[in-house]
């Protein structure tokens, strides 16, 4: 047996190193003050590194796949800005935009590969691009995400709110060659087809007549601080039902409505 205490003291564990993607990276330069936040998104960002150092144990079965995030971030360039003095060149998101979709889609389950998260709320200054964001993340999740029959919604409190973010991704899709191969877009009833997979986009507000087979993949909810109620934000969680990684992607202004669903 060892004579000295010094020979029972276990070996040092070995030391974390964070990786260097931009997802993390983001998250140390807000922890760090070099960017500036509110608080919120220094929690989110103290989730993140505090998530990657017992990924993938007994009691957190999650893992952060770079390679899973990174793939958006190659999908967003191939899309192209359609409003404003950048319209026409492509979407190369920044890195708080980096951060969100990495966040999203990087995290899943270490064995069955499925995304952890199924709820977002992301709140932003005008301006942001929310539903371009939005938009790109309809087109990706009805034509490439591996889900056959996904139906995506763009949801808001009316139906012409609703139909923003739809005509983001009907524009995206009309500036690409590729995706207009890929995409049918039949604009009198409001719908975007993705053949291959036999998926849908549509628009679909509180005065929206009910529709059959609901059973959404993804759910947008757009500027959720005009919701007086959590009405369409209990539709589509009711209607996710038992899909495996379905996602509902709250996407908001700040408002003035106080105490409503988006305020609490």
């Amino acid at each position: 047996m060892p004579s000295k205490v010094s020979e029972l003291k276990k070996p040092n564990k070995k030391k974390f190193t964070l990786p260097d993607d931009p997802v993390t990276q983001y998250a140390v330069k807000v922890l760090d003050n070099k960017i500036i936040t509110c608080q919120s998104e220094k929690q989110a960002c103290k989730r993140h590194i505090k998530d990657l150092k017992r990924q993938g144990t007994k009691n957190f079965p999650y893992v952060f796949k770079r390679e899973r995030a990174e793939r958006l971030f190659r999908f967003f360039s191939y899309l192209k800005h359609v409003e404003g003095e950048v319209a026409g060149e492509p979407i190369i998101l920044v890195d708080f935009q980096e951060f969100i979709v990495g966040s999203i889609f990087g995290w899943v389950h270490k064995d069955t590969g499925f995304r952890r998260f199924k709820k977002a709320y992301i709140q932003v200054g005008r301006k942001n691009t929310k539903s371009e964001l939005s938009g790109g993340i309809s087109i990706y999740m009805a034509g490439f995400d591996g889900e056959i029959g996904a139906q995506i919604y763009t949801t808001a409190t009316k139906k012409d709110q609703a139909k923003i973010v739809w005509n983001f991704a009907r524009k995206m899709i009309k500036a690409s060659p590729d995706l207009k191969k890929r995409f049918r877009i039949r604009e009198s009833t409001l719908e975007i087809f993705h053949d291959a997979t036999d998926s849908i986009i549509r628009p679909l507000g509180k005065d929206t007549d009910t529709i059959d087979g609901f059973n959404p993949h993804l759910g947008n909810i757009d500027e959720y601080h005009a919701h007086k109620t959590t009405e369409m934000l209990d539709v589509l969680v009711s209607g996710m039902g038992l899909q495996r990684q379905g996602l509902i992607l709250i996407i908001t202004t700040a408002g003035f409505l106080l105490g409503g669903p988006c305020h609490r």
